[in-house]
């Protein structure tokens, strides 16, 4: 009895003189994390979420509805609070597990991050859209999850062009709106937009009655890009421009790639009467780069099971359908099959409605 009473009286000493090591700033975080066990029941603190600035939506960016859905998640776990940054490329691919204040979630496009290094391993019982469910993943582990999602599609004028060709090469060679037009242009491809894939998408007829593509036969331009079902051959004066969307606005164009974000842009100039006669084909592209992924961080920290736990939560929340339902505010997709959320929205409602059944091919989201 009296050596049980030595070494609880040796402890005693030990946890004072620890907590005597420890510097004013660090007691006073420990007091109030006991604080807020006692008030919540469980962990209560702050998440760190990184998000990648860059991510083009039709709204120009999802920081409204992350900041929506973060709100939403901070009534539901009392004393969580999640601190949402955006960042650059270089900030997000300088993260490192050991760096102090480290995120507990990233948020970032397909290619960005070229290593799993610090990531958490996911569940992957996840409801998302036919063809997703491999985007995240290395090997059968999940480390990243889409959350939101653009498309592409195509855009005409109808007053040079009234809906897609079957051939484009049957056109004649220029529009009969001027000499200086041309049929159709693209974007030159940017760090995260593939213009010429989803272009292949687009342009190869659609199967009738089969789900493998054959191109069409015949000489000009190959975009000569690794698909499915073959690339697309259109004619040699087809190319790929600097300043696609200027020239289709002026009348220079007959038709043109766009996504969520030239949606957008033609409906301000069409508001502001400067937009030509233009509609979106009701056909997109299976490929898209446009991807959302969500990580969680697997840092050696106090309590890191049970932030890993909420971060998993604040992922449920993510693919909900109420949240994926309020990303027509940000003129996104969802990542789930969901109802349409752009019904009588010109453009949207085109673009929206040609995704409906595909069977999504994305990039992989690690390695570039």
């Amino acid at each position: 009895m009296k050596r049980l009473r030595r070494i609880a009286a040796w402890a005693a000493v030990c946890a004072v003189m620890a907590l005597a090591a420890l510097t004013p700033e660090t007691r006073a975080g420990l007091r109030r994390e006991q604080a807020l066990r006692a008030r919540y029941g469980g962990w209560a603190g702050v998440l760190r979420l990184w998000a990648f600035e860059g991510w083009q939506c039709g709204s120009g960016s999802l920081a409204a509805w992350l900041n929506d859905r973060v709100a939403a998640f901070e009534k539901r776990h009392g004393g969580v609070y999640i601190q949402l940054t955006m960042v650059d490329e270089e900030t997000l691919r300088g993260f490192t597990s050991e760096a102090v204040g480290a995120p507990d979630m990233l948020l970032f496009p397909p290619g960005l991050l070229d290593s799993l290094e610090g990531l958490l391993a996911l569940p992957d019982d996840w409801p998302l859209r036919e063809g997703l469910e491999v985007c995240g993943k290395a090997g059968d582990c999940r480390y990243a999850l889409p959350v939101a999602i653009g498309a592409y599609g195509i855009a005409c004028n109808r007053a040079m062009l009234d809906g897609l060709p079957a051939d484009w090469r049957a056109l004649p060679e220029k529009p009969a709106s001027g000499s200086g037009a041309t049929w159709l242009s693209w974007p030159e491809d940017s760090a995260y937009l593939r213009w010429s894939r989803a272009m292949d998408d687009l342009l190869t007829p659609a199967p009738e009655g089969e789900e493998a593509r054959e191109p069409p036969v015949g000489e000009g331009l190959d975009l000569g890009l690794p698909v499915s079902g073959g690339a697309a051959v259109l004619p040699n004066s087809f190319q790929p421009l600097d300043s696609v969307f200027a020239r289709f606005a002026r009348g220079e164009i007959a038709a043109m790639p766009v996504t969520q974000r030239e949606i957008a842009r033609l409906r301000l100039l069409s508001e502001s009467g400067r937009a030509p006669d233009w509609a979106v084909a009701a056909r997109a592209s299976a490929y898209t780069d446009q991807i959302a992924l969500l990580a969680a961080t697997d840092c050696a920290r106090r309590n890191s099971e049970e932030r890993q736990a909420l971060c998993l939560a604040f992922a449920a929340l993510l693919l909900s359908d109420e949240s994926q339902a309020r990303l027509a505010g940000s003129r996104a997709f969802t990542a789930i099959e969901a109802p349409p959320l752009y019904a009588g929205m010109e453009g949207m409602a085109q673009l929206e409605a040609g995704l409906a059944g595909l069977t999504l091919d994305a990039p992989p989201a690690f390695g570039g």
